[in-house]
């Protein structure tokens, strides 16, 4: 059922007929999409009536999730404390449910929650191929190109992994020092 409404919200969320041609596809497999430009997306918020875009000229971790699954309860508390502990770094969190997450946008407040919402257009490279999916994180550098991508998975995200927070932070701090 969770495999249906994904495919739905793909079909919603990609490029309507006479849209402009889209990009290049991303590679096939994660490790290949370091270095790579980050395909551009503007989604509303799931909190108000603003648009939250990606990229932008900050260091960014964009987070995909669904709140029909587990994984989001670990990351976004995560991804939080990183955004507070980090002055600079942007975290935007794409939830792709069907109804806007009004609920979860409101309790991690200080994060942007963008939604995904039945026949919003975005580039649904970020959602589809063998790297799409929920749970996902990557971290994209100031000229908005990936430079950490972690598959994730229906209750699973790089926040459970041993190791993976400090992988993530890591990688935040690097960028955050680069001019």
């Amino acid at each position: 059922m969770r495999h249906a409404a994904l495919a739905i919200l793909l079909v919603a969320c990609a490029d309507k007929p006479g849209a402009p041609p889209k990009e290049a596809p991303l590679p096939e497999k994660l490790e290949d999409l370091i270095g790579n430009a980050a395909p551009p997306f503007s989604l509303p918020s799931a909190r108000d009536a603003t648009t939250i875009a990606v990229p932008s000229k900050d260091v960014t971790v964009v987070t995909f999730f669904g709140t029909w699954s587990m994984g989001w309860q670990m990351a976004l508390p995560a991804l939080e404390a990183l955004q507070k502990k980090h002055p600079g770094l942007r975290v935007v969190a794409v939830a792709m449910d069907e109804e806007s997450p009004k609920e979860v946008a409101e309790r991690y407040a200080p994060l942007p929650i963008a939604w995904c919402a039945m026949g919003t257009r975005i580039n649904a490279q970020w959602l589809s191929g063998p790297y799409g999916g929920e749970n996902q994180v990557f971290v994209l550098d100031r000229t908005g190109r990936i430079r950490f991508a972690h598959r994730g998975g229906k209750e699973h995200t790089v926040f459970r992994d041993p190791g993976g927070p400090e992988m993530v932070e890591e990688e935040i701090t690097k960028l955050l020092a680069e001019p």
